[in-house]
């Protein structure tokens, strides 16, 4: 079987889900989803994206790292400072990031035997907003993989999110037979608004 590892780094709140196929028929009810589960008493499947870099040089994350500590820095908003103009904070942007995507990786591996088979082939699919410029987005993948996660591909979230639309909407008249159609999706986020017209 695949297993297909979904993560929606956003500005606020990151997400990280977990599908299995069969070929390509899913695992159960096609809707349905494995939601990675995270600590500091936050919901299923997202996590605050906040790091929190203590004196010692330990890492903190989540709602957890908003508290502020004597000597500690606190980075939120890490996702658009990747492309800040201002070279320093970028760096340390993708340093944070980097810290960030460990964290992932070590929360999932940790739940890993509980999201499917040891035998499963692994697929990670990462969103970013539209406008990124091609090397920030390849910054992520490469975050991504080194961190651990396997098979590491992109898709722009506007596109990751009509084409979440139209696999559960299909068969609820969301497309019309007898003409041609436009659906038109505003995806609103913390740090970035994605509109996308389909026909």
């Amino acid at each position: 079987m695949e297993r297909i590892i979904g993560i929606d780094f956003g500005t606020s709140t990151t997400y990280m889900n977990v599908k299995r196929y069969h070929g390509d028929q899913p695992d159960g009810d096609k809707f349905s989803y494995i939601p990675v589960m995270f600590n500091y008493g936050e919901s299923s499947g997202y996590v605050a994206s906040i790091v929190r870099e203590n004196a010692d040089g330990s890492f903190d994350f989540g709602e957890k790292a908003a508290e502020q500590l004597e000597g500690a820095k606190v980075y939120t908003e890490i996702k658009m400072l990747l492309e800040s103009t201002d070279e320093a904070q970028r760096q340390t942007a993708r340093r944070i990031t980097g810290e960030f995507f460990k964290f992932l990786y070590k929360t999932y591996t940790q739940q890993a035997t509980n999201l499917g088979g040891a035998d499963d082939t692994e697929e990670t699919i990462i969103s970013y907003p539209v406008k990124w410029q091609k090397e920030t987005g390849e910054f992520m993948l490469d975050a991504a993989r080194r961190a651990g996660f396997k098979n590491v591909r992109g898709m722009d979230e506007a596109t990751a999110a009509v084409s979440t639309v139209l696999c559960h909407d299909t068969g609820k008249d969301l497309r019309c037979a007898d003409k041609p159609g436009y659906l038109m999706l505003i995806d609103m986020g913390a740090g970035t608004t994605d509109l996308v017209v389909c026909r």
